[in-house]
């Protein structure tokens, strides 16, 4: 394989998180940090917590495998794999396995978002 070249689940794990398993990409290949993406694989009834980010920081989920429940603003969207969510900046999100199996999300930050710059809101409470 080339050394422009890693599988996702060869990236090494970013354990300064909580939450999630998080594997960062920009880490591996010592990118500039204009932009950032990391996987993020959420176990069953594990999440994030609620956060936003300060402009002109925006993020994009984007649902690899599984489903889950992701907050955007007032509203709670169930998201499956192959689903596309994008966070303007200062709005609130979180995502939430509120389900049985595994779900993976890529998450893509722009511009220059560091992903430990979030600003955390709250806790997660589920929909009513």
């Amino acid at each position: 394989m080339s050394k422009n070249t890693i599988r996702q689940g060869d990236l090494p794990v970013d354990k300064s998180f909580e939450y999630g398993t998080r594997r960062p990409v920009p880490d591996f290949f010592n990118m500039d940090g204009h932009n950032s993406f990391t996987f993020i694989t959420f176990e069953p009834g594990e999440g994030g917590p609620l956060h936003y980010h300060e402009p002109p920081k925006e993020e994009i989920y984007y649902i690899l495998k599984g489903k889950l429940d992701v907050r955007m603003g007032d509203e709670v969207v169930e998201a499956d794999q192959g689903t596309v969510l994008y966070t303007p900046p200062e709005m609130k999100h979180q995502p939430m396995n509120n389900y049985d199996d595994v779900a993976v999300l890529l998450t893509v930050h722009g511009p220059g978002t560091d992903p430990h710059s979030v600003r955390v809101r709250d806790e997660w409470s589920p929909p009513e």
